[in-house]
């Protein structure tokens, strides 16, 4: 019996450490894929932040972060909430678009500046309005005129 006791005493930690991801995971169920490509004048825009705001209230105050993805030189990004590619919860999202590149100012600092002058930045009036459905979604071309 008592040597029973003994065993138990590191199975616990075991499946403390063991655990340690599990059970509300944020990361877990619930992220549906997302991908797509943005373009500007037809050729792909690198660089480019891709962000997904929720138009549910509820979504908004939920404190999930805010999806989000970068284009790579072909213009192609996934969405990531936690991890690269996690994608998004299903619900109905407004699009923004910034194309940000750093520049140095004449007193040294380094800032960012969005090319698009902020054209298809505001939520509350978004470059497009998109649902994310349950499973992998491709959205095809974001294309910027």
């Amino acid at each position: 019996m008592k040597m029973r006791w003994i065993r138990s005493l590191w199975l616990a930690p075991a499946l403390l450490v063991a655990c340690a991801g599990c059970g509300g995971g944020d990361s877990g169920p619930g992220l549906n894929p997302v991908r797509g490509v943005v373009t500007k004048s037809g050729a792909p825009l690198a660089d480019a932040v891709v962000t997904f705001y929720a138009t549910d209230p509820q979504a908004l105050s939920s404190g999930m972060p805010v999806p989000k993805g970068r284009t790579d030189s072909e213009g192609v990004f996934e969405l990531r909430t936690f991890d690269p590619g996690d994608g998004a919860k299903a619900g109905e999202y407004a699009v923004t678009i910034k194309h940000v590149q750093s520049v140095d100012t004449p007193d040294g600092q380094l800032i960012e500046q969005d090319l698009l002058k902020g054209a298809y930045a505001d939520r509350d009036k978004p470059f497009k309005v998109v649902t994310v459905t349950d499973g992998t979604n491709d959205l095809g071309t974001l294309a910027i005129p």
